[in-house]
């Protein structure tokens, strides 16, 4: 668990940097349909990697281990995606994707 707990922020920001990879090459198209929903989904996104970025050191890949952020901190992040997940939820329906079945 001490290995887990030591590398979930890193798991964290790479998730979120995979997600937004796969909603970049809709964002010309969502921003066509609703620029300020192309804004929500960026600002977003930029939101949840801020809520990890004190916990890394400048030069390395590791983080601090999460077992060390306090509930608020949890709590921010958790927060963060969350509103990051909303922000891609409106942008499939806006460009009328549908759910995934």
């Amino acid at each position: 668990m001490a290995f887990l707990s030591a590398i979930r922020l890193l798991i964290f920001k790479n998730n979120w940097i995979g997600i937004y990879s796969q909603y970049e090459p809709f964002a010309e198209l969502v921003k066509e349909k609703n620029a300020d929903l192309a804004t929500k989904v960026e600002q977003t996104y930029q939101a949840c990697l801020k809520t990890v970025e004190p916990f890394f050191t400048q030069g390395q890949v590791a983080a601090k281990p999460y077992s060390t952020l306090n509930a608020q901190q949890r709590g921010a992040i958790v927060e963060a995606s969350y509103q990051f997940r909303n922000a891609l939820i409106e942008a499939r329906d806006a460009l009328s994707i549908g759910e995934a079945s």
